[in-house]
């Protein structure tokens, strides 16, 4: 008996063991020290930033369970910080986990997530350019996404709709190498977690839903999607990359965003439109050279980005780098989370940033 007890003690060890296995920390730090061009109020100069130019500083937890069968269950915790440490994230929350906090279950069905978590219209954007430099937050902002501005709280913004709360997603699993996304927040994911309301507090109003697919034509690694938020925006991209050489990757995108008639925020109906072209050259195994531009038909269709950048990875866990980037007509030469600098200067306006980007 006490041999027995003793055997089943180890195995319950054992197994604790293998589930604490499956629990990951993982994340970037990514910070920046650059000099912009001042507008003409003055604003302008040298600053430290939070990167997002390799890729935004964030802490992941992440931990996943085998239930048999081919079925996973998983839980994903994220939170974006800025670089002084604290939380940082806008247009998501400035909470703990304001990136994302959802939890999920995978199997041949494919994979459904409830919580928390980045739009599959955002993912889309991210894939319809070689994702570099301060180029690939501010060409979301490059569409104008007609203006509008953050809803309640701050989780539910036109510019993107990054992390959707409250929201429920299904994802295929490749089909011919293809995979679609659906995802729909519920009511009280859409004004400020509180019970459907009835007036002009209605939560349904202003419910949000996105759909996209991704798959291979060819050689190309193509995304389409499409995105809403009911009575209010909505928006529809296409485009993808292209691997032309072992060492060079060509990018392209088009994006076309509205805001409607009558929506919460009180502004005209406008359309905008924008398209992105980008290249990526290898110079060696371990440092590329990145040119992108944007431009979009607002104001007569001079509002433009140009991006070039230099990276080199020390290793498979660090890079350093260096990128200059250039706005024109109302589009700020740095649009990261969390600064909009000169975005709104009629003129041109530049930034120069040197940094050091740590995945761990």
């Amino acid at each position: 008996m006490r041999k027995t007890q003793v055997a089943l003690a180890a195995l319950a060890l054992m197994a604790s063991t293998a589930a604490l296995a499956e629990v990951k920390i993982s994340g970037v730090m990514d910070v920046g020290v650059g000099t912009t061009s001042k507008d003409s109020n003055g604003a302008g100069g040298v600053y430290t930033s939070n990167g997002a130019y390799i890729d935004h500083s964030s802490i992941e937890l992440d931990a996943s369970e085998d239930l048999g069968s081919g079925m996973k269950a998983y839980v994903s915790l994220g939170m974006g910080f800025d670089p002084v440490g604290r939380s940082d994230n806008p247009g998501s929350g400035n909470g703990l986990f304001n990136r994302q906090s959802l939890i999920g279950l995978s199997g041949d069905f494919g994979s459904i997530q409830l919580g928390k978590q980045l739009s599959p219209f955002i993912l889309s954007q991210v894939l319809i350019q070689n994702y570099s430099g301060m180029f690939g937050v501010s060409r979301m902002w490059l569409n104008g996404y007609a203006g509008v501005g953050v809803v309640g709280d701050g989780t539910q913004n036109p510019a993107g709709g990054f992390f959707i709360p409250n929201a429920v997603q299904y994802k295929t699993n490749p089909i011919m190498g293809w995979t679609g996304t659906i995802m729909a927040s519920t009511p009280n994911g859409t004004y400020n977690n509180g019970w459907n309301r009835t007036g002009a507090d209605s939560v349904d109003i202003n419910k949000y839903t996105a759909y996209s697919l991704m798959g291979p034509i060819g050689p190309i690694n193509a995304t389409a999607a499409y995105h809403k938020l009911k009575n209010t925006y909505s928006a529809w991209n296409v485009g993808g990359t292209m691997p032309l050489t072992s060492e060079l990757t060509l990018s392209a995108g088009y994006v076309d965003s509205s805001t409607e008639t009558g929506n919460l925020y009180g502004v005209a109906a406008v359309d905008v439109a924008s398209w992105n072209v980008g290249a990526a050259y290898a110079l060696t195994g371990a440092t590329t050279v990145s040119l992108q531009h944007g431009q979009n038909d607002k104001n007569g269709g001079n509002q433009k980005l140009t991006n070039i950048m230099l990276s080199n990875a020390l290793s498979k866990q660090t890079t350093i780098y260096a990128t200059y980037h250039m706005g024109k007509n109302g589009i700020g030469s740095l649009d990261n989370f969390g600064s909009k600098t000169l975005a709104n200067d009629p003129g041109s306006n530049t930034a120069f940033v040197v940094g050091v980007a740590h995945k761990f």
